[in-house]
């Protein structure tokens, strides 16, 4: 289930108990122009909780095992990005803000930012699973 984070008179409350990982850092992104893309990458290991806090930010999600997923998330709605996950997001509406929770410091050996590299991880997880059945 993700959580939601009521909005309340122009306040955005964030429980961290609803958070499923130990926060390590956060970060905010801002002032986007509409249609901006950001992300096109995966982690190994980080996990987050994206957060919406204005506007309208699109996810195109593509796990490890290859299945894909669009997302909407409007203000005080959240999805969680695990590790093995390439995320590409789009703000839509331009003056999005995007809060970002997340299980380590950032380090960018923790980071895949070749897609190619990232369908070369799944082809071997996808050959597994073949030979399995």
């Amino acid at each position: 289930m993700k959580p939601t984070f009521p909005l309340c008179e122009g306040l955005l409350p964030i429980s961290f108990a609803k958070i499923p990982f130990s926060v390590v850092r956060m970060f905010i992104v801002h002032s986007n122009k509409p249609g901006e893309v950001r992300g096109e990458h995966a982690h190994w290991d980080t996990q987050q909780l994206l957060v919406c806090s204005a506007g309208l930010i699109q996810f195109d999600v593509e796990t490890v095992e290859g299945d894909e997923r669009r997302v909407y998330l409007s203000p005080g709605e959240s999805y969680y990005h695990g590790p093995l996950e390439w995320i590409k997001i789009t703000y839509v509406t331009g003056g999005d803000t995007l809060l970002s929770f997340c299980s380590t410091e950032y380090f960018e050996s923790d980071c895949i930012r070749d897609y190619e590299r990232f369908k070369d991880i799944q082809r071997p997880t996808k050959e597994v699973i073949n030979e399995n059945i």
